[in-house]
């Protein structure tokens, strides 16, 4: 395959830049920092022009936030990545080098924060490289850098990838560095008035004194689904809905005399435009002046006490955060139901919604996981083995009525697969070990009281 010229790489980038996938994830990573639409709030009234609203500013203007997107988000990635993936293998000397040189704590480390750019982005990425050594490692890819090109339609095979971020030198000035990464290698260009420039070029790695070459493009992708859409899209309007209900209820309770209902009475001047002014005046200052009429009365102002249904506020936040949850398959934790589960089947009838999304995401993982062994087989030299991955979801459980479970599966099952479903039990490997010393050490205690 041909490499992209500078022409076709840049036209690409700039497309992306301004698309609206783009710009979705833009947003989902600021929603999940909090930086929502909420903080943009302003107190609008009657103008000067009629039929304008203009921002008055010394109105109560509170910004409430509750990040029901962010719980949801770290729920969905803790339920499926908080436990370390489980790896096996029919050859066992294969499986302890996985478990020793790639899938260790550093690799579950990394495939949680993975796991929460595939949620935000719908895309988590991992470059597999070689260090300066002759190391195998990995790096995690900002999904908000990665532009893949793919090959085919179903998104199943790379042709190539750009990256594009800035790197800051010591005197605080910016470069927009842009990577373009082919077959063959990377092709690094610095951007300057929309053009790239070529800096240089490198290989994925050297063989001695030969370029090395993957085979394939470098890039493990890992999709929450098929649909490559952040989660944010099911719950924008009612992450927003949510704050929208609490900030206008904190307005609704910093109300006061100057920005209620006024009543006046007998104050002369009844137009429109003298009642915008009086109100205006009110708002800046809380003072309105006036003089008693001898033939109407004497003027007084009033205020309409308007009550505030607090018990409507509560139901309808509480409708909000339901929905929210619900259209974003999550698990309510709150719920009555959820603190009255006594057994395991109803326990986990409250994960039907989580599991949803968990047996897509485990689905991709799964092929993703078998593509970064083929960079790993590559590198390493091995053959292709046949191994089997296993995610062991963060379910709460009824501990008593899972250990019964256990002991009666005794000479039903294997002690392995009681072991592996067991709550006590984190480490099988460690487990067997355990119990094979401490039958053991009661063999041989038996044969000493035989002697």
């Amino acid at each position: 395959m041909d490499n992209l010229s500078p022409k076709i790489l840049i036209k690409i980038l700039n497309d992306y830049r301004n698309s609206q996938d783009y710009k979705e994830i833009v947003t989902s990573y600021e929603y999940y920092n909090n930086k929502q639409e909420v903080l943009d709030k302003k107190r609008l009234g009657i103008g000067e022009v009629k039929g304008t609203r203009e921002v008055i500013e010394n109105l109560p203007n509170n910004k409430i936030m509750r990040n029901q997107y962010a719980v949801l988000v770290d729920q969905k990635k803790n339920y499926l990545l908080t436990r370390p993936i489980g790896v096996s293998s029919e050859n066992k000397s294969y499986q302890e080098k996985l478990q020793e040189e790639l899938f260790d704590f550093k690799f579950h480390k990394l495939i949680k924060s993975v796991g929460r750019d595939s949620i935000l982005a719908n895309m988590g990425y991992i470059y597999p490289y070689i260090d300066v050594e002759g190391e195998f490692k990995l790096m995690k890819f900002d999904p908000l850098e990665i532009i893949p090109i793919w090959e085919d339609k179903l998104h199943t095979w790379l042709q190539g990838f750009i990256r594009f971020y800035k790197t800051v030198d010591y005197e605080d000035n910016e470069t927009q560095i842009v990577e373009y990464y082919h077959m063959w290698g990377i092709d690094r260009y610095e951007e300057i008035d929309g053009e790239l420039f070529l800096r240089e070029q490198e290989p994925y790695f050297m063989v001695g004194d030969e370029i090395g070459n993957w085979g394939r493009i470098p890039l493990v992708y890992f999709r929450m689904d098929e649909q490559e859409q952040p989660l944010l899209n099911r719950v924008k309007t009612l992450q927003d809905a949510i704050n929208s209900i609490l900030s206008k209820f904190m307005d609704s309770m910093d109300e006061d005399s100057r920005n209620t209902i006024l009543v006046l009475k007998n104050i002369g001047g009844h137009n429109e435009q003298d009642l915008k002014r009086i109100r205006r005046e009110i708002n800046r200052s809380g003072i309105i002046a006036f003089s008693s009429n001898p033939q109407t009365g004497n003027a007084d102002v009033e205020t309409l006490k308007v009550d505030i249904d607090i018990t409507n506020y509560k139901i309808v936040l509480d409708i909000l955060i339901r929905s929210l949850i619900e259209v974003g398959r999550g698990v309510d934790t709150n719920s009555e139901l959820f603190q009255k589960a006594v057994n395991q089947m109803t326990i986990q009838s409250l994960y039907t919604n989580i599991d949803l999304d968990a047996n897509e995401m485990e689905t991709e993982y799964k092929v993703s996981l078998d593509i970064l062994l083929y960079f790993y087989n590559f590198y390493k030299g091995y053959d292709h083995q046949s191994v089997k991955f296993t995610f062991d979801r963060n379910v709460l459980i009824n501990e008593s009525a899972t250990i019964e479970n256990a002991q009666r599966s005794i000479g039903v099952i294997s002690n392995r697969t009681i072991m592996r479903n067991h709550p006590w039990v984190e480490d099988i490997a460690e487990e067997e070990k355990q119990v094979a010393k401490e039958m053991k050490e009661e063999s041989d205690y038996d044969g000493v009281l035989e002697e």
